[in-house]
C-alpha cells in the first residue's frame, strides 16, 4: 500500500476529476495510545493531505468522527479509490476480510456496493 502512495499523489487530481472517491487511513495518536482512521473528503495542497475523518474513534479520545485532519504522504497507511464499481487498494480492508469467518465475510461483502476480493482469490 505504502509503495503506491507515490502514484495516488500523483494522480489526484485526475482521480478528482473522474468523480472517483478516494480514502486514505492514516495513524493519529493520543499519549502512548496510536489508532488507524480512514479520512475522505480529501484535499491535497501543499504537499499535505487534508482530509475529515470517516470512522468512530475506539480508544482515542481527542479526536472524533467528522474531525478535520492534515497528514503528510508518508503518514498513509493505506488508500482506496473507487470509481463506480471498481475498487482499487483498500489492503488492509482485503487482510481483515480474509481473517473474518464465512458469516462474517458475507456480511462485510453485504454492506459494500462493490465486490471487495481478497489477494489470494479471483
Amino acid at each position: 500500500a505504502r509503495s503506491e502512495i507515490v502514484a495516488v499523489t500523483e494522480n489526484f487530481d485526475m482521480h478528482l476529476e473522474s468523480q472517483a472517491n478516494i480514502n486514505i487511513k492514516v495513524k493519529l495518536s493520543q499519549g502512548d495510545n496510536n489508532e488507524h482512521f480512514w479520512l475522505s473528503d480529501l484535499e491535497y495542497k501543499n504537499d499535505l493531505f487534508y482530509g475529515t475523518i470517516n470512522n468512530y474513534p475506539a480508544m482515542l479520545t481527542n479526536y472524533k468522527f467528522g474531525d478535520s485532519v492534515s497528514v503528510k504522504p508518508e503518514e498513509i497507511s493505506d488508500w482506496f479509490i473507487i470509481m463506480g464499481s471498481n475498487f482499487l487498494g483498500g489492503f488492509t480492508m482485503k487482510v481483515t476480510r480474509n481473517r473474518m469467518n464465512e458469516e462474517s465475510r458475507a456480511d462485510f461483502d453485504n454492506s459494500f456496493p462493490f465486490i471487495l476480493m481478497s489477494e489470494n482469490k479471483e
